[in-house]
């Protein structure tokens, strides 16, 4: 999966997004992972796009995270508009 250059924050993938928030905060995927009771190895997946959040689990790591209430509502949108076209792109196959 390609990366999006940083200097492109709406290109940025979730994965890309919770990697700089968690940094930012200067957590460990370890730390990050405890506080909303999932494994590190969970969080390094999610970062690097091999697992998809649900939405419940996006709003759980931006309070975690300390996030603001707008960018959780937004993450959670993408990801459930992300959802959607997915499954109308397999139901057509």
């Amino acid at each position: 999966m390609a990366r999006a250059h940083p200097s492109q924050p709406e290109n940025l993938t979730l994965g890309d997004r919770l990697r700089i928030a968690r940094k930012t905060r200067k957590l460990s995927a370890a730390q990050l992972a405890q506080k909303v009771a999932i494994s590190p190895s969970y969080v390094q997946k999610l970062e690097s796009g091999v697992r998809k959040a649900s939405p419940s689990l996006i709003l759980a790591l931006a309070k975690a995270l300390s996030a603001s209430l707008s960018n959780r509502v937004a993450t959670a949108r993408n990801c459930l508009r992300r959802q959607r076209q997915r499954s109308t792109k397999l139901r057509a196959l």
